[in-house]
């Protein structure tokens, strides 16, 4: 009887073993195929906003084009109108010179002046709206290419972001087990996958909280820069330049260039071009190995003239 009993002990002991072993790997399999499930899904979802946003980028290429295509005609025109002032200048002066107290200087010379007279003044008036329109489609261009440089920054970030749920997903397979987001970079991530996904309070809270908790961590510029882009977004300009300028002073300053040439176009968009030409000629002096931003200042101040 003693024999049996202890037989029996061993055997309950087996199943027990064997059956909860085989529960917790089910269990755990099953977790995992849903995280994976999860993970694919916002791959997909991040390529798809990729394809979109690169179809935005050609087509703002396209704009600039038709636009500088208007602008070589504007100046085209602007130019044959300006030589055909100087031949009514000059032929204004000849009349002048002439005796009109002399018996050859009659009425209709007076009136022939008059007139000439009168076609240039409409000519000046045709020059005067010529350079407006240059001045305003000079703009337009300013405003497309920050639109532009935001677009490759956006798919900047969602390519990164793609990478980094991906190395996530690789874990996931190597290790068998859930990752934790605990550091820096990751908080960072998911505040940029916030921002990509128009969740623009969720998004600012995040980069707020990520800039205190460390300013001098090498994304934190980064992330003050990202503050000041939601604001302008919301088209509140003037907070957008209070944070930009906060960004010169925070982690590695990688973004600072960025961040004063965004000051310019806030300046523009409230229609304080003075400011805006101080701000584009302080761009030219801080960064003179930024090809790019220097350009653009140059046109935009070359378009004030």
């Amino acid at each position: 009887m003693r024999d049996f009993l202890i037989i029996r002990n061993k055997w309950f002991s087996l199943f027990i073993l064997t059956f909860g072993c085989y529960i917790t790997d089910s269990t755990a399999s099953a977790e995992l195929e849903s995280q994976s499930l999860k993970n694919q899904q916002n791959i997909n979802s991040i390529n798809s906003k990729i394809d979109t946003m690169s179809i935005k980028a050609s087509d703002n290429n396209e704009k600039i084009d038709q636009l500088n295509k208007k602008l070589l005609s504007l100046q085209e025109q602007i130019g044959k109108n300006s030589i055909y002032i100087n031949g009514l200048k000059d032929s204004i002066r000849a009349f002048q010179q002439l005796d009109i107290s002399s018996a050859s200087a009659d009425q209709d010379i007076i009136n022939s002046l008059i007139r000439i007279q009168s076609k240039l003044n409409i000519i000046e008036d045709k020059i005067f709206y010529s350079d407006s329109l240059y001045f305003n489609l000079l703009n337009d261009i300013v405003l497309i290419e920050a639109q532009i440089e935001d677009l490759n920054q956006n798919i900047d970030n969602v390519t990164s972001l793609n990478i980094s749920i991906q190395e996530i997903q690789d874990q996931i397979d190597v290790e068998m087990e859930l990752p934790l987001v605990s550091n820096y970079k990751a908080s960072y991530d998911l505040a940029i996958e916030l921002y990509m996904n128009k969740e623009y309070q969720k998004s600012l809270e995040a980069f707020k909280t990520l800039v205190s908790l460390d300013q001098k961590h090498s994304l934190a510029d980064n992330s003050q820069f990202w503050i000041g882009q939601i604001y302008y977004i919301q088209k509140n300009y003037e907070l957008a330049i209070s944070e930009y300028k906060k960004v010169s002073v925070l982690g590695d300053m990688n973004k600072a260039p960025d961040a004063d040439y965004k000051i310019a176009l806030s300046y523009i968009n409230l229609e304080k071009t003075d400011l805006a030409l101080d701000q584009f000629n302080y761009i030219i002096e801080k960064y003179p190995n930024n090809i790019d931003l220097i350009n653009k200042s140059i046109k935009f101040i070359e378009g004030n003239k």
